[in-house]
């Protein structure tokens, strides 16, 4: 959890230095998901990017989740697609890598 503090100092200190206000950058930070998301939306915002180019960004870093997602997806195939959509939206790189580290050594 402590990470998750640096990471959002981090964006906050990058945020306002690119000119956004302190308002703007707290919303991302609450509706948007993905720290790197976050990262790529102010970069590419404060150089005038075209919105596809910067959809087309935060889909291609964060499809990482992807594979992720069908890593575990065999894990938790008995559960209602209710409950997977909560877990599934618990998987982050830090979740992912504790959960195999696990699964490793059992």
């Amino acid at each position: 959890m402590f990470g998750y503090i640096g990471i959002g100092l981090a964006f906050g200190i990058i945020g306002k230095s690119l000119g956004f206000s302190p308002w703007l950058v707290a919303i991302l930070s609450l509706t948007v998901y993905a720290g790197s998301a976050q990262f790529i939306l102010v970069s590419m915002m404060a150089l005038h990017n075209p919105i596809f180019s910067i959809v087309l960004a935060i889909f291609l870093v964060n499809s990482r989740m992807i594979l992720m997602s069908i890593t575990t997806a065999p894990y938790f195939k008995n559960d209602s697609m209710l409950k997977n959509i909560l877990i599934g939206s618990f998987l982050t790189d830090e979740s992912f890598a504790l959960g195999m580290n696990k699964v490793n050594y059992t």
